[in-house]
């Protein structure tokens, strides 16, 4: 008699499509390919998701941020058909330009709104948890100069 498969009670967790596609840079900073993102968002061609692209970093620079410091202009090498090699335009976004980037997406797209609550939600919990961090360092008695320092060492 074959043996029937153990029932766990940990199931693969789900990940999300916007969590399968972030990176994270050499420095440690996570970011996500505008180029991936638009598919994730049901945008079939780059120049129509680029110009939701376009509405954000308007919406980033109206909100008194610089966009450069979330959309940042970047290529990406493909492969031609006929084996060429070619640059294409890209952004890396940070969590907030995607933010705006949802937000400014076609609101007829049901992945749109699962994407404004998923970048809404993520932008919360990191908000607490830096808050967390700022907490537990102030009831340590350290200052951000006294730690910086500390990083030094």
């Amino acid at each position: 008699m074959p043996d029937k498969p153990e029932h766990t009670d940990n199931p693969v967790p789900h990940i999300s499509p916007f969590d399968a596609i972030r990176q994270e840079g050499a420095a440690g900073n996570e970011y996500w390919s505008a180029r991936e993102l638009g598919p994730i968002l049901s945008y079939s061609t780059w120049q129509k998701f680029s110009a939701v692209v376009d509405r954000a970093v308007v919406a980033c620079e109206g909100s008194g941020y610089a966009a450069s410091d979330h959309f940042n202009p970047t290529v990406k090498s493909i492969v031609s058909g006929k084996g060429g090699k070619h640059d294409i335009p890209d952004y890396h976004l940070s969590r907030y330009a995607c933010y705006l980037v949802v937000q400014n997406g076609d609101p007829s797209k049901p992945v749109i709104a699962a994407g404004q609550t998923y970048f809404a939600e993520q932008t919360r919990l990191q908000e607490l948890a830096e808050s967390d961090r700022i907490a537990r360092r102030k009831h340590r008695g350290f200052s951000p100069s006294c730690e910086a320092g500390l990083r030094r060492h």
